[in-house]
């Protein structure tokens, strides 16, 4: 059930340049970086977590300060499950399932705890971030 999708990572100068300060910065690896204009996602190695946010956050703090942007950190998983629950942190993901349809299709299905505006914006933003990582093709919040 964990198939990984080879990833097709398109880095443009500017995300390039941001995951060289971060890395050097925290010493954590990144996957994958995606700039917005007030934030900037870094997804980074299972396990470097803790190491990109550093103690008491200071990295997170350091490099908003020095991109003028929010930082946002997630842990990659390969396990999809785990992923989505590492996108929604800190709001809690309950019973998270695969299924497939009647044609074979995976479906990641997952019910989340509140249905505050932070959820309806991570449902988004999670929804892209499984379909490019992972072959999914729908994921359903209930």
């Amino acid at each position: 059930m964990k198939k990984l999708v080879k990833a097709r990572i398109r880095l443009d100068t500017e995300a390039i340049n941001y995951i060289s300060i971060f890395e050097k910065l925290t010493r954590a690896h990144v996957i994958d970086c995606i700039p917005l204009e007030n934030k900037i996602t870094f997804v980074v190695k299972e396990g470097h977590a803790g190491m990109a946010i550093g103690k008491k956050g200071i990295n997170v703090k350091l490099l908003t300060e020095k991109f003028n942007k929010k930082i946002e950190i997630i842990e990659f998983n390969k396990d999809p499950i785990k992923f989505l629950i590492n996108l929604f942190k800190p709001i809690e993901i309950k019973n998270p399932y695969i299924s497939e349809d009647q044609d074979g299709n995976k479906i990641l299905n997952a019910t989340i705890s509140k249905t505050r505006m932070l959820a309806k914006v991570k449902m988004k933003r999670a929804e892209e971030f499984i379909k490019k990582y992972y072959k999914f093709s729908e994921i359903k919040f209930n």
